[in-house]
């Protein structure tokens, strides 16, 4: 996938309405997995992690779903990248006067290591890269972030 791909992918992930298997997959694609065989995703596709782990739909509990999961969106994160806030608000009662849906949003900043001198200072700034997700769900939220991450270290599409 290229930059511009996995941007659009952040966008989709956003306005999702839940989780959905297929954006699942395509995020694990641009996060670096690869598909075993050229035919396509869905319910035969099998994917291979960076670590040549093999997982698909069909087993279950071994699937990776960053849409449905907190744990598998953060594990999305870049190395490099440090989760600036999280924050998740639920859905207001349905008595309340000014209802609203639940809101997630995750905010991860870049990682720099700069020459002082002598010393070599490491740390998170903004100028080091910032990425961030919105979404009425966490997990989504998070994703969205950790994609605009990923395409923050890619070079930009020519083309």
């Amino acid at each position: 996938m290229n930059k511009g791909e996995i941007l659009e992918l952040a966008e989709r992930v956003e306005g999702l309405d839940g989780n959905d298997p297929t954006v699942d997959e395509l995020t694990l694609l641009a996060s670096g997995w690869e598909l075993e065989r050229a035919d396509g995703l869905g319910e035969r596709a099998t994917l291979i992690d960076p670590e040549g782990r093999r997982t698909s739909r069909r087993q279950g509990d071994g699937w990776f779903r960053p849409t449905s999961s907190l744990d598998a969106a953060m594990a999305l994160v870049p190395e490099g990248w440090a989760v600036e806030s999280i924050s998740i608000w639920p859905q207001s009662p349905d008595h309340a006067d000014n209802k609203r849906p639940p809101q997630a949003n995750a905010r991860l900043l870049g990682t720099s290591i700069q020459r002082m001198g002598k010393r070599m200072i490491w740390g998170h700034s903004s100028r080091d890269g910032r990425a961030e997700g919105n979404s009425k769900f966490a997990p989504n939220a998070i994703t969205a972030a950790a994609l605009r991450a990923i395409a923050a270290t890619m070079e930009d599409d020519h083309g």
